[in-house]
This record gives C-alpha cells, sequence and structure tokens, in this order.
C-alpha cells in the first residue's frame, strides 16, 4: 500500500517538472527574439558607473554555485529516498516475517493465503491449510528454559522450511508454539493428508541442543479449499477446529476438519472460557472424602478432591474439567487452590487425620512445582508431615527423572506421597523400589470386578506386593460390604469408596471427624 501511495506521489510531481521545463524554454526565446544580450551588453556600457558586469559577473558565479549546491542536494535527498525504501522494506519484513524464525507471521501467511485465493480464479484450485501445534509445549518450556524453548521452535522451523520444496507452498509461525502450512494447488485431500504424515515424522525427530537432545510431538488440524471453507479467515477456523480434535484423540496426529466435530468445538470453546473465569471468581471448590481403617472403621485419612461450582449447571466432576485445565494450562492453578483450601481445613481436624492432595502429572514434570507446595504449606502453617500427595502411577512412565527430582525432594521435607490408580500404569519394580511412596491406591477396577477369578488373584498379587514394599495398601472404589469384605480379608489396610462415605463439604467432614461416635454411610 506504501509503494502504491508513492507511486502516484510521483505521478503528481511529474507535471511541475514539465511546466517549468516549459517556462524555461519561453523564456529562452523570448530573450533571443528580444536580443536580450545585446541590449544588456548596450546598457551596462551605457551606465559603467553602476558597475553593472562586475554585479553580473558575481551573480554568474553565484549560479553555478547554486547549481553545484543543487547538484550536491539532489544526491543528498535521493540517498535519504534510498534509506527510507530500506527502511520501509525492512518494516514491511517486521509486519509479515517472524523473528525468531525467519518465517512468515500471521499477518504474512493470511496475506498468502488471500493471494492464493485471488489466482484460483473460477477453477477452484484445491488447496489446504494446515495448522500444527508442539503438544504440551509450555511443560516443555519451563522445563528446557526459554532459550531451549526457542532452539526447538527455531529447528521446527528449519525442519518445515525444508519441507516446502514447491514454490506454492508457504510455512509460517502464527503463534507461540504454532505452525501453519499453505499447500498450493492439490489434487485431492489425500495429498494433504501425505504431507501432513510427513510433518509428523519430521517435528517428532530430536532435537539436538546442548544437553541430552530433546524429542516433541506435534497435532495437525487440515482444512480444505473450497469445502471446508472460501476465505482465508474461515479455512484458518476450520484447521483449528480440526486441530482440537486431533488432541481430543490423543495428540500426535493429525485431523481433517468435521462439521459435526466443530459444532462440538464450540461448546467446548464455552466451557473453557467458562472455566477460566470460575477460577477467577472462585468457583472451584473442595469436597473431603474419608478414607477408613477397614479393621477399626475408623477414619484414617481425607482426600481432598476438585469441583467445580459452575454457576447455571451445579457441580462439575474433576473427571469433566480436570483435563481441559490441563490442556489449557490451569492445572497448577486448581492445584494451588485446592490446597490451600485443604491445608486450611485439615488446621480444624484432629491432628492425627492427614489429608490428600492429587498433584498432576503436569504439574509432577513442571520446574518449581516442590517450591510451590513448601511456599503455601508455610503460608497456611500446616505441617509437611500431615499432607499427602497423590500421583498415578502413568505419571511415572511418562517422564521419571523429573517426577524422581520432585517427589525426593517434598519427600526431604517431611511430605508423604501415594501412588494412585496402582495396577493400571505398568511402572516397574525398579520405579518403585527408588521412590519413598508410603501407599498405594489399587485401582477400583480391581474391586469391582471380583467375580472374575482372574481379577481377584491378581488383585491379591498387587496387595502381597505392595506389603512386600512395606507400602500401606488401599482399597478404592468400595461400594458394597461384599467388596469391603474381600479387601478386608484379603490384606488391604484402608478402604475408600461410596459404600463407606461419599465426597462431602467441609462442615459434613468435620462432624465425621469430630470425636465421639461416628456413623458411616452405606450404599
Amino acid at each position: 500500500m506504501k509503494a502504491f501511495r508513492r507511486k502516484w506521489s510521483n505521478l503528481a510531481i511529474r507535471p511541475v517538472y514539465v511546466l517549468i521545463f516549459a517556462a524555461t524554454i519561453g523564456a529562452q526565446a523570448f530573450l533571443f527574439h528580444i536580443d536580450a544580450f545585446d541590449l544588456l551588453h548596450h546598457w551596462s556600457r551605457e551606465h559603467e558607473d553602476w558597475e553593472v558586469d562586475e554585479i553580473f559577473t558575481t551573480l554568474s558565479v553565484l549560479s553555478f554555485a547554486l547549481i553545484a549546491v543543487l547538484i550536491v542536494r539532489n544526491k543528498d535527498v535521493r540517498q535519504a529516498e534510498s534509506r527510507r525504501r530500506a527502511a520501509e522494506a525492512r518494516a514491511s519484513a517486521f509486519a509479515r516475517f517472524d523473528a525468531l524464525t525467519g518465517l512468515a507471521n500471521r499477518q504474512g501467511f493470511k496475506e498468502d493465503v488471500a493471494a492464493w485465493l485471488s489466482v484460483t480464479g473460477p477453477a477452484k484450485l484445491k488447496f489446504a491449510v494446515l495448522l500444527i501445534d508442539i503438544d504440551h509445549f509450555k511443560i516443555v518450556n519451563d522445563r528446557l528454559g526459554h532459550a531451549g524453548g526457542d532452539e526447538i521452535l527455531r529447528q521446527s522451523a528449519a525442519r518445515l522450511r525444508g519441507l516446502m520444496g514447491s514454490d506454492d507452498r508457504t510455512a509460517a509461525r502464527i503463534g507461540g508454539n504454532e505452525f501453519a502450512i499453505l499447500t498450493g494447488a492439490l489434487p485431492g485431500e489425500e495429498d494433504a493428508i501425505r504431507l501432513a504424515r510427513r510433518v509428523l515424522a519430521v517435528l517428532g525427530l530430536p532435537i539436538q541442543r546442548e544437553g541430552p537432545s530433546t524429542r516433541v510431538t506435534v497435532s495437525i488440524g487440515i482444512a480444505l479449499f473450497p469445502s471446508d471453507g472460501e476465505t482465508g479467515e474461515l479455512l484458518l477456523q476450520q484447521a483449528e477446529s480440526a486441530l482440537y480434535q486431533a488432541k481430543a484423540t490423543g495428540r500426535n496426529t493429525y485431523a481433517l476438519y468435521d462439521a459435526r466435530h466443530h459444532a462440538a468445538l464450540h461448546t467446548q470453546r464455552e466451557t473453557e472460557r467458562a472455566l477460566r473465569d470460575g477460577l477467577v471468581r472462585g468457583e472451584i471448590m473442595t469436597h473431603y472424602q474419608p478414607i477408613f481403617d477397614l479393621r477399626t472403621g475408623q477414619p484414617v485419612s481425607v482426600e481432598a478432591l476438585a469441583r467445580w461450582d459452575k454457576p447455571g449447571h451445579g457441580l462439575v466432576a474433576p473427571g469433566l474439567f480436570i483435563p481441559m485445565a490441563e490442556d489449557l494450562g490451569l492445572i497448577g492453578d486448581v492445584f494451588s487452590q485446592v490446597l490451600r483450601a485443604a491445608a486450611d481445613e485439615a488446621k480444624h481436624w484432629p491432628p492425627g487425620i492427614p489429608v490428600a492432595v492429587n498433584l498432576s502429572p503436569l504439574q509432577l514434570r513442571k520446574a518449581g512445582t516442590a517450591e510451590l507446595i513448601l511456599a503455601l504449606l508455610e503460608s497456611t502453617g500446616l505441617s509437611p508431615a500431615r499432607l499427602e500427595l497423590e500421583i498415578t502411577e502413568s505419571a511415572l512412565l511418562a517422564d521419571f527423572e523429573p517426577a524422581r527430582h520432585c517427589i525426593l525432594q517434598l519427600r526431604s521435607a517431611g511430605i508423604h506421597f501415594g501412588l494412585d490408580d496402582f495396577g493400571t500404569g505398568y511402572a516397574n519394580l525398579h520405579q518403585l523400589r527408588e521412590l519413598p511412596f508410603d501407599k498405594v491406591k489399587i485401582d477400583r477396577s480391581f474391586i469391582q470386578r471380583l467375580s472374575n477369578e482372574d481379577n481377584a488373584t491378581l488383585a491379591k498379587l498387587i496387595i502381597d506386593l505392595a506389603h512386600a514394599l512395606r507400602m500401606t495398601v488401599v482399597a478404592e472404589g468400595i461400594e458394597t460390604e461384599l467388596e469391603a469384605d474381600w479387601a478386608r480379608t484379603h490384606g488391604c489396610d484402608h478402604g475408600q469408596g461410596y459404600g463407606l462415605a461419599r465426597p462431602m463439604p467441609a462442615a459434613e467432614i468435620r462432624r465425621l471427624l469430630a470425636p465421639g461416635p461416628r456413623k458411616r454411610t452405606r450404599p
């Protein structure tokens, strides 16, 4: 647009030059016609006492000097114009390109898509927009630091650039850890899928850097022109919808745009927005479910459970919003609110009753989690010895070393650890022996399928293994008296489940833990 305006500005100046030139020629012709030089010569002779010839000579010299100044000035003006145009070119480059990776940025990518749309013409040549997101990049960035995260982005961009090949293809970085590809003309959607598979393979290769190499995965959403949209903005929206679908199916994959999924995505986005707002408004509540000694029937600990009190909906179970909080990077805020509420509440219980809080695998691997937990305990005044952190067995398989470092750091401060859903993650014995777990929770799937002889035998082996590792065994998901009796007779120390007590608000857990006769609920 600037070049366009400059072009017309130059065209507006040219008639002035023509007018000056014409006036000069006319004046010269007139002076020749009247023989001006002879007239001036005779006049100067008649008035020699005025020293007109000296004045004329001076004016002539000054004219030549002025011409020289104008020539130099014209050169300076041309250089200034050249510098201005170079500055505009650099500004244009900054406006269209990403400084970190050298790829086009979001604005540049939109312009490239618009340019391609303008040349497709009536033929409606097929092309695709691929939206690429590095999975769990926030966790990777926290672990490696910003310099390490930038290096991953640079190398990923270089690999995408290497895949472009055709001049029709364009790669761009359109967000923090989001890239996009404009494919150019395609015979069909299978070609877009083939390119997506190549992107998955190339970006999934180890990234070399100082220290150990790092491997990342990506999710890809694909939108096709013209079937999924006929404008650049709409194609990006549909590709984003497909990207969400790829993430929902487990990441490290691709998905084509699906109109039915798009409607579900709209609902999901509204829920995500409500969750963000709910965290700010304090809608995350903490309920408490006691864990009982299966022999004495007395409560021995209490698990704090997050509940979302969504306006107009009621309580939302954690299984519905916790995964969403993890995807949005909000799980740290949920954990902090639950831990603070549980620590404040536990001060009202008998001193021997600890409180258990679930620690997300993402939090376990995040740098600074241990310091955050210890700072929260110090601010609430709860002794670390009264806190139990429960982690899932699958968290150890995802990234063992960061998990081990965090657990040992918190364990040295006096915090206890429990292994949740034991028997589903296939953690090896070396990991269990290295980490100082105080108890394990047998997954409810074993307890609730005791009628299956093989399942009951496997549950018994898990109980014996946990005892051999000197860990307390908690049976989860007890819903009937028969299940409670089985767990008791087969060596489980503690039990938890709706058949013993349901999760309850703070006021009810206080009454249950108060001295005196205690009544447990039955199914």
